[in-house]
């Protein structure tokens, strides 16, 4: 080799200085060009300079160089590779072990030749180890002791690829030579296994660490004061000691002559200190390890500041950090040596592990206070302590089906479900689905009213949803919730209302869930979360509807379809099997009976219902009547009893279930009257007849036939319904008034359905006689005396046509 061959460098000397694969350092020097070639191995290979090579190359091998104590770079690249030879030399190892080591050189040669190909991965060169090995051997190896064997060889090998070597590929265990003959002295050393009899509790016998080497150090010289202080020759318990310790422990020493040396030297630190484990304890790892880098405060914030940003990538953050420099001097410079073994997505582990817990925290506040607070720790809930019947639960969702209706076929809707459940066994008691995209203060309060009907008030109170069934329903509509609670919360009934804060306190949640796992098979399914589950096929009929090029029972339900599906559906929860924390192996069905309690539920008589169907709204009559509004709609009631009380004030009960019928009282809650809805009309530019046409249009567009309510069939044993529910029980003190409010309602009901009939009738007649009448108009009393004589006169026969008939005959 001349002197301009020790001036370039291969790139096998350089990976072998840096402890790498020649792959990795091909990708390094793929843009630089080389600066020549060099004869290595009788093959002329492509060389470059120490100067030439990339920065981070450079700085790499200069921080190696000090590591290993060379001179400079430059030494450490021309060090020839250091030749591995096992302890036992080739001749005196057995044939088995000869043997077993050519068949791992056959195993392995197809695998080293082909380790520098860039083209093979190392997923395919590891799956070609496996094979070679099965080939050779005839019995599969796991993936990481083949990798374990193939590392082994690259080590013993040190980069001079010298594959045909027997030796790189023997055992890690080889037989040494027969041991040295026992000494006489170790008969007369009574007591030598309690030296080493710690050995068998430590946690690798056969590779202990350095403090359990300390240990067995110490317990040795311990025994040897004890012995020489009882009368016995040092030198003889000396050479007792070295054959038990070479014998019991030869992790310790390779042979007697080093055992004595390595005893001698140890007993002298020892004897001379203060007799403990840190005299004889083996420094050299500590003293010759790089010191470990400890990752400033500033950086670790710096690195967890840029992960919260990059989504909680911590991949992402450390490359962006690294590429712009942003993180101190230290740190950089301690991890770019390890910069050859990065991809793309490649942090530290000690970083990754300083910053992966507190991101994991972050992430849970990022998305804000609630979320943190719902991510966090949690109230377990005891389930046992109520009995059936107790607590009402009631919640709203939208369920992932869509279906359609009548009036607007071409706009299929998924609509709102609200449920009422019993909280203790989960049994569904009752549903309304409603057909808009929210809900308002009726459906609530009609919920209750229908839930109440079929099996009463519950003993203990109702639990709603914090926000919706609180505040965006009930306040939204300009009514109060205690407005709402109004008779139900005093004497008899003592009712509770509460809210629950979160979701998981809500059990209604879990059956929602439940009723969904039912619900993938229907038509129209799109999906829990329809905006990341795309279902295609639903959005693409979706579109075929809404562009009237389908029809839409061809892709979906129609309302009354789904509403039946959807009792089937609640059916069949309330009688499945549920085994979780609650139910424990009944279904809800089973759980209803037999946590039921003995106290039945209540049920209000037809004198005290009005508490609960109507809502207690102080008013004051103006000059148009009565008029407030329910959400969104307002509502006007007027007649001559009204025209009379101008300007008083008064307390109107509203019925969501009868808007059409308004029952009022003065503000003792006496002197009751019932007033009718008066409809609004078309502002200006209309007729008589128009106005009356409007009017009917409005009755017909009220969203209260949008409202299809369900109450669930519970087909519970004869003897359990005979104590479910009291009689009806009601308060002595609006006793009257409840039911001089319900006379006059079932009164004014009765001259609604008389004044129907006459209409219907006169609609008919008006029919027969081709005459278009607005359904309004048949109110008027001319009209209805004029239809009868107009139809009389049309079905008279005509003199001219009776006339001329005759002529014809």
């Amino acid at each position: 080799m001349n002197e301009k061959d020790t001036l370039m460098f291969s790139v096998a000397q350089i990976a072998r200085a840096l402890c790498v694969s020649r792959q990795a350092v091909h990708k390094k020097l793929s843009s630089v060009m080389p600066d020549g070639a060099i004869i290595k191995n009788g093959q002329q290979v492509n060389a470059w300079s120490f100067e030439k090579l990339p920065v981070d190359l450079r700085m790499m091998l200069t921080r190696e160089a000090d590591w290993q104590h060379y001179r400079n770079p430059e030494t450490l690249l021309n060090m020839p590779p250091k030749v591995w030879q096992p302890v036992t030399p080739l001749k005196d190892i057995p044939g088995n072990l000869i043997q077993k080591a050519k068949n791992l050189q056959q195993a392995m040669r197809p695998v080293l030749d082909k380790m520098n190909d860039p083209v093979m991965s190392a997923e395919a060169l590891e799956l070609l180890g496996l094979a070679e090995y099965k080939k050779a051997f005839g019995f599969d190896i796991s993936a990481r002791h083949w990798r374990r064997i193939f590392q082994r060889t690259i080590r013993r090998d040190d980069g001079a690829e010298e594959w045909g070597r027997l030796e790189i590929y023997l055992d890690e265990k080889l037989p040494g030579k027969a041991p040295a003959e026992t000494m006489q002295a170790v008969c007369t050393c009574p007591d030598l296994q309690a030296v080493t009899a710690m050995v068998a509790g430590f946690k690798d016998p056969k590779n202990p660490t350095a403090q359990e080497k300390a240990l067995i150090w110490t317990r040795a010289f311990e025994y040897l004061e004890s012995a020489v202080i009882g009368g016995m020759k040092e030198k003889a318990v000396k050479r007792a000691l070295y054959d038990h310790l070479l014998n019991n422990v030869p992790c310790l020493a390779k042979n007697i002559p080093t055992m004595k040396r390595l005893f001698n030297r140890k007993f002298s630190t020892w004897s001379t200190g203060q007799k403990s484990l840190g005299d004889i304890e083996d420094q050299r790892q500590a003293k010759y390890r790089p010191e470990r880098l400890k990752i400033s405060e500033e950086d670790r914030q710096k690195i967890l500041a840029r992960t919260m940003i990059c989504g909680g990538r911590e991949s992402q953050a450390w490359r962006e950090l690294v590429n712009e420099n942003a993180l101190s001097a230290e740190l950089m410079t301690h991890y770019l040596r390890l910069s050859i073994y990065q991809s793309k997505s490649y942090v530290p582990r000690k970083v990754r592990d300083l910053v992966t817990t507190d991101v994991k925290i972050l992430q849970r506040h990022i998305h804000g206070p609630h979320n943190a607070k719902v991510s966090g720790a949690y109230i377990e809930r005891d389930w046992t302590g109520f009995s059936s019947g107790d607590w009402f639960q009631g919640d709203d969702t939208t369920l992932p089906v869509y279906f359609w209706e009548d009036n607007h076929p071409k706009n299929p809707t998924r609509g709102q479900f609200l449920a009422m459940i019993d909280c203790r066994s989960t049994f569904i008691l009752a549903f309304v689905l409603i057909s808009d995209k929210s809900y308002n203060g009726r459906d609530v309060r009609n919920l209750i009213t229908k839930t109440h009907d079929k099996y009463g008030l519950p003993r203990a109170g109702f639990y709603f949803e914090h926000g919706s069934w609180q505040s965006a329903i009930v306040k939204g509509d300009e009514i109060s919730w205690a407005q709402t609670q109004t008779g139900l919360g005093g004497q008899p009934y003592n009712l509770r209302f509460i809210h629950a804060r979160e979701a998981r306190a809500k059990v209604i949640e879990r059956v929602f869930g439940s009723l969904q796992n039912y619900m993938e098979r229907e038509m129209g399914y799109a999906g829990r979360d329809e905006r990341h589950d795309k279902y295609e096929r639903v959005q693409k009929q979706l579109q075929q509807v809404r562009s009237s090029r389908v029809n839409p029972s061809e892709c979906f339900l129609h309302r009354d379809e789904w509403v039946h599906r959807l009792e089937e559906i609640c059916n069949i929860y309330n009688h499945e099997r549920q085994d979780g924390k609650i139910l424990q192996g009944r279904s809800p069905w089973e759980a209803y009976q037999e946590f039921y309690g003995n106290e039945p539920l209540r049920k209000m008589d037809s004198s005290s219902r009005y508490l609960l169907a109507n809502y207690r709204l102080p008013v004051k009559v103006r000059p148009n009547g009565i008029s407030f509004r329910f959400g969104k709609e307002k509502f006007t009631y007027k007649n001559e009893i009204t025209g009379r009380l101008i300007g008083r004030e008064l307390i109107a009960w509203f019925s969501p279930e009868e808007p059409e019928i308004l029952s009022v009282t003065d503000m003792a809650e006496e002197l009751p009257f019932t007033v009718e809805r008066a409809p609004e009309i078309p502002a200006m530019g209309a007729t008589e007849e128009e106005m009356d046409w409007a009017q009917a249009q409005n009755a017909a567009h009220n969203s209260y036939g949008k409202r299809l309510f369900r109450t669930i069939s519970h087909d519970f044993p004869p003897e359990f319904q005979s104590k479910m529910c009291k009689p009806g029980i009601s308060d002595p003190e609006k006793e009257h008034l409840g039911e001089l409010m319900q006379e006059q309602r079932d009164e004014a009901t009765v001259k609604m359905q008389k004044r129907q009939k006459e209409e219907d009738k006169l609609g008919v007649l008006a029919s027969r006689s081709r005459v278009a009448l607005s359904p309004l108009a048949t109110r008027r009393k001319i009209q209805g005396e004029a239809l009868p004589e107009l139809e009389k006169f049309l079905n008279e026969p005509d003199p001219v046509e009776q006339n001329i008939s005759g002529v014809q005959k």
